[in-house]
């Protein structure tokens, strides 16, 4: 029988333990959205994602803090599994997981500050936070979604 001493002993081991747990954390503070149908329900009801945490909405500072959270889980998972020798390909899925970690915590600390299912913004040229806002969040979906496909691509060989 082994003892639980070893479990903790191994260090690789543990990471990799931790990172599991920090990951699931993670994907859950991801996913606050749902919260808004209690919090926010005219926004929920209409509304992207984004319009929960835009500024002067009630509980913005709920789905901010979420975002940005999960955005720092999502760099720390990358960093503690970096340093496993899993070959390049794996560099590559932790390398745009991390991105995606920091450009959804960046995206989350540049919210909207206008709701466009709620009221009529102003054009484009007169809200540069919102195009930053843009960017970063489709470069976020653009660095999850090569991650997933890099892992998806491993799975089949």
């Amino acid at each position: 029988m082994k003892s639980m001493g070893h479990m903790f002993t191994n260090r690789e081991g543990l990471s990799l333990r931790i990172s599991k747990v920090l990951a699931v954390v993670a994907g859950l503070a991801y996913c606050s959205w749902p919260l808004g149908y209690v919090l926010n329900p005219p926004v929920s009801a209409k509304g992207l994602a984004s319009e929960l945490a835009a500024l002067h909405q009630p509980f913005d500072w709920v789905f901010i803090a979420t975002d940005v959270l999960a955005g720092a889980l999502v760099i720390a998972v990358a960093k503690l599994l970096w340093h496993r020798d899993d070959g390049r390909m794996n560099k590559v899925v932790l390398a745009n997981f991390a991105l995606f970690g920091l450009l959804t915590a960046i995206d989350a600390l540049m919210p909207m500050s206008c709701e466009p299912s709620l009221t009529t913004c102003p054009s484009l040229s007169h809200q540069p936070m919102l195009i930053l806002h843009g960017i970063a969040s489709i470069g976020a979906s653009i660095c999850l979604f090569v991650s997933a496909v890099f892992v998806w691509g491993k799975s089949v060989d």
